[in-house]
């Protein structure tokens, strides 16, 4: 009997190391909890944005669209072993894309930052929102960035992950040498694509969507010389 139980414990395969996705807003943060989720069932562990105090580090659990500095994130205790991305996306796409959700889509109960934005920007125009979001945003963009391009974790751009030629998470958790379903990660990459999510192309605007438009470079139809 002790030699079976003996045997049945050897059989069994070691618990993965936690794998720790961490990014900052409107870097795609939504869409790739949704392919963790369907990739890893039962093993996401709910995401909590910026609460430092609501998380938990539990091994062999995956934690989506973590917003936290890498400082904040090296105060929390995990094991050495933990596999960790972060997701940086161009910060001028990211402030633009900030301004249209926190004016029009992001719901504003339970978030009273979103009603203040609002109340702010109320009467300006798209565009004087979009520089007031610029002058107000940009540097807690910039700091977040920042911290974790001085790291030696693995960085990511937001950009390569949709290009059609670009990588793919499945390419991410390889280069972090974590395991994964090849057949769930391709299901996962196919269901939640722009186009499945939002019923249109990408690069197809819509203002009231929370998927606006998703390609890149698309702060040059804000800019201004001036």
């Amino acid at each position: 009997m002790h030699d079976t139980l003996a045997s049945l414990i050897k059989a069994r395969p070691p618990t993965p190391p936690a794998l720790f996705h961490a990014t900052h807003a409107k870097a795609g943060s939504t869409w790739i909890c949704n392919i963790l989720s369907n990739v890893f069932p039962g093993r996401v562990f709910a995401r909590f944005g910026g609460k430092v105090e609501r998380y938990r580090w539990n091994r062999g659990d995956v934690y989506p669209a973590i917003f936290l500095d890498y400082e904040q994130f090296l105060s929390i205790e995990r094991d050495a072993d933990s596999k960790i991305f972060f997701v940086i996306r161009d910060p001028r796409d990211t402030l633009v894309s900030l301004y249209f959700s926190m004016r029009y889509t992001h719901t504003s109960r339970g978030f009273p930052h979103v009603s203040k934005f609002r109340e702010e920007t109320e009467g300006m125009s798209d565009a004087e929102g979009i520089l007031y979001t610029f002058k107000t945003r940009r540097n807690g963009i910039a700091r977040m960035q920042k911290s974790w391009l001085d790291s030696d974790e693995l960085i990511v751009k937001y950009e390569d992950l949709i290009a059609p030629t670009g990588i793919t998470l499945s390419d991410v958790l390889r280069e972090l040498d974590y395991s994964f379903d090849e057949k769930a990660m391709e299901a996962a990459i196919a269901k939640h694509s722009f186009e499945n999510a939002f019923g249109r192309k990408m690069g197809e605007r819509d203002n009231s969507s929370h998927g606006r438009q998703g390609l890149p470079g698309d702060w040059r139809n804000y800019s201004s010389p001036n």
